[in-house]
């Protein structure tokens, strides 16, 4: 059974559209007898042999891989992979292999232009496509594969579910969905997940702004007899405005130094750990203005905390502040 209007279908492991793909540790050896293998980590997708065709990913250099059944895998790079693994050599030919427990070796067979990057990364997340042959995914009936199927009009759900029947009663069609659609509920869950730690982030913003003024007008008040006697001296209140608010300035600056340098070291731990945390750090340090930028919005904005504590006792009546005790 075919269906009318599709120009290409293929299966994959996991969707293009997954927001973090697996990762493996892949080494390439040397060209020279002597040194070590250099081992890189990169992203690896496993997908049918028609999936370029089928997601118009142009191969730049070499060709796509087929069905085989050779011991030598074959192999397609992304450009990012290839300049990450081979710099500016020609990486068509040359073997890799994955540092896994009964890890094949890879033989490069092409070049793909396929720019898709990773949340936070400024460039292209490195790629390596393998085949997902037949005999893989039949061997586990358990499995969920992706169907990626380029069509020039709308399948109906029961078209598709009848070509499923006919090539085995066991599959289950779920989730039928338009790439556009897919895109759509991506975007959504995305930005759900900014609204919310947004939210979270401008709550502790808040609290962190009352928690300053509540210690500066605090400070102020064990201060209000010397605040006092400087204004019975002459002072101007300007000058007391400084002298309060200059004290709140000092601790919003050392707390966003020792911030910055905490969040640093913490972002460090994490990378080590995750992966994915490296390429957010990478994003992060390549824009130092952003990090500036945002330990002086907060620094403004504590400034602005202790403003009304500190207009209030600089507006208080000497007088009465020297009777008290």
């Amino acid at each position: 059974m075919r269906l009318r209007g599709v120009e290409g279908a293929a299966l994959v492991k996991q969707s293009p559209l997954d927001v973090i793909p697996p990762r493996a540790l892949i080494s390439m050896p040397p060209l020279q007898r002597k040194g070590h293998a250099a081992v890189h980590s990169v992203a690896v997708q496993s997908v049918g042999p028609s999936f370029f065709a089928t997601t118009g990913v142009p191969i730049l250099r070499g060709e796509a891989f087929q069905e085989t059944h050779r011991t030598v895998v074959p192999a397609v790079l992304n450009e990012a992979a290839a300049r990450e693994l081979f710099g500016g050599a020609n990486p068509l030919g040359r073997l890799l292999r994955q540092n896994s427990a009964g890890g094949q070796p890879l033989e490069v067979v092409g070049v793909a232009r396929y720019n898709k990057a990773e949340p936070f990364a400024s460039r292209a997340t490195s790629t390596v496509f393998l085949p997902f042959t037949e005999n893989e995914w039949r061997g586990d009936s358990s499995q969920t594969v992706t169907v990626l199927v380029r069509s020039h009009k709308p399948l109906e759900t029961v078209d598709v579910q009848g070509v499923l029947e006919e090539l085995g009663g066991n599959l289950t069609l779920f989730q039928l969905q338009s790439m556009r659609q897919t895109v759509v509920e991506a975007n959504r869950v995305s930005q759900a997940a900014t609204a919310s730690i947004s939210s979270i982030g401008l709550f502790a913003l808040l609290l962190a702004c009352v928690g300053l003024a509540g210690v500066t007008a605090q400070t102020a008040e064990q201060r209000r007899k010397e605040i006092g006697i400087r204004l019975a001296l002459g002072a101007r209140r300007r000058q007391l405005l400084r002298l309060v608010m200059g004290e709140g300035a000092i601790m919003a600056t050392i707390g966003s130094a020792a911030g910055l340098a905490a969040a640093f070291g913490v972002l460090r731990l994490l990378a080590a750990l995750f992966a994915p945390m490296a390429r957010i750090i990478e994003w992060t340090l390549a824009s130092p203005t952003l990090m500036l930028s945002v330990a002086a919005l907060l620094i403004v904005l504590a400034v602005a905390a202790c403003y009304l504590p500190a207009r209030r006792f600089a507006a208080i009546d000497p007088s009465l502040a020297l009777r008290e005790e």
